[in-house]
């Protein structure tokens, strides 16, 4: 794309005289396309007809926004922005079949000047080995020469107030300078946030796949940390606070890791890794670790009961929070269903208490769940601090249990100085 085309198609977006089809309408692509329908004209595209469906009843009768489930629909448009999910298979091996599809579906669209901006995380060249080749055969067209590609990996953060698209700093890239610049412009229309142009998709894959691995990493060694010191009987928050006084010190805490990123992204990079013929051994183990302590925290809830004199066969648990994080409806890889599944398989009757769930999820996952506002309780785990679960209070956990008052609070929500009510443990 030449600088002035580059100029042209950012003014015709600005005064709504072309449409960005957003395909993908997931929790990275319908936060998008509510924010730059907010300034641009702005069509959604899912194969998801009932998502489709229930994203048209939710939203205003005066939206600037229109969605379908029809790829027709989004035929007009002049960028493309693919925000499908890119999960795992259970062999833990990159799942790309909705990167596939939607470049198939987008190459029968595509025409001279179009751009295509993927945001969806995958391995390092995954966009230049996978999805071009697709775009270029199914169109005809020569990419960097009669289409842009562009890759500007999502940084949704659900669920966290301070934290909207708009304000969130982004990393954009194109496979040639005049391409990276129109990403650059294009996102600059509705992203008030500084904008870092890196200097080639796969660098730009890269870095959205490091962000995560990092944070993996850190947590799983908390969670090492954790399973040592409980071995230790010291308490692991109490070593952190003390180490935290050295001023280089990177706080990170112990817990279940969830959800679509930091649970699933250190898999492509294993994959490419050793697709080239090298074994990562730290990255690994830190997904061994964090995949390791549902299993952990089951074994010691095990334990605790049989102290206590009661084999988890015969054992009542209730567990506050399935989501992988706090304050959402996702449970996607949520480590607390693993716990829970894990509990299950160990005899024991689980109650799921998660208000930000459907019954129709927790029946499915948990099954029947026959107790009634009576039920006593040999064990409670807080699994997710949900702002309802943390303002139950006390009083509450306190009254649930049964005398032994077993609290596995995963999450630290009971105070300090209320935890002697309990048999109390925390990662």
């Amino acid at each position: 794309m030449k600088t002035e085309e580059n100029k042209d198609l950012i003014l015709r977006l600005k005064t709504r005289h072309a449409t960005v089809g957003i395909i993908g309408l997931g929790y990275v692509g319908l936060p998008l396309l509510q924010q730059a329908g907010q300034h641009l004209e702005v069509i959604g595209y899912d194969i998801d007809e009932r998502r489709v469906a229930e994203i048209k009843r939710l939203s205003s009768s005066d939206s600037v926004i229109s969605v379908s489930s029809d790829p027709q629909a989004i035929a007009q448009a002049s960028v493309y922005i693919v925000c499908v999910p890119t999960d795992i298979t259970e062999d833990k091996l990159p799942d790309l079949r909705h990167l596939k599809e939607s470049a198939r579906t987008i190459s029968k669209l595509l025409e001279k000047g179009d751009v295509v901006i993927y945001e969806s995380t995958v391995y390092p060249g995954c966009t230049e080995e996978e999805c071009i080749p697709l775009l270029e055969n199914g169109s005809g067209l020569q990419p960097h020469v009669d289409f842009v590609i562009g890759y500007a990996p999502e940084r949704i953060v659900p669920g966290v107030e301070g934290l909207e698209l708009a304000t969130i700093p982004r990393v954009v890239s194109a496979g040639t300078e005049e391409g990276r610049r129109f990403v650059y412009d294009f996102y600059k229309l509705f992203i008030n946030a500084d904008i870092h142009i890196a200097p080639s998709i796969k660098v730009a894959e890269a870095a959205k796949i490091v962000e995560n691995t990092q944070r993996d990493l850190n947590i799983s060694l908390m969670n090492e940390l954790s399973i040592i010191f409980d071995k230790l009987e010291i308490d692991t928050q109490e070593v952190l606070d003390a180490a935290a006084t050295k001023w280089n010190f990177h706080p990170y805490k112990p817990g279940l890791v969830g959800g679509h990123c930091i649970s699933v992204d250190p898999f492509y990079l294993l994959y490419k890794s050793r697709e080239l013929g090298h074994e990562p051994k730290v990255i690994a183990a830190g997904r061994e670790i964090n995949d390791y302590l549902p299993l952990f925290v089951a074994e010691k809830l095990e334990s605790t009961l049989l102290k206590n004199k009661v084999d988890i066969n015969d054992a009542r648990i209730v567990i506050f929070g399935m989501t992988f994080k706090e304050n959402i409806d996702d449970i996607r890889n949520s480590k607390v269903v693993d716990l829970i599944m894990a509990l299950k398989q160990k005899g024991a009757s689980v109650t799921v208490k998660d208000n930000h769930v459907s019954n129709e999820v927790m029946q499915n996952i948990v099954g029947d769940q026959n107790e009634n506002d009576d039920t006593l309780y040999d064990a409670a785990v807080i699994a997710v601090q949900h702002a309802d679960i943390v303002t139950l209070g006390v009083d509450y956990f306190y009254n649930l249990l049964t005398e032994d008052k077993i609290l596995f609070d995963l999450k630290r929500v009971v105070d300090i100085k209320d935890r002697e009510r309990f048999q109390y443990w925390a990662l």
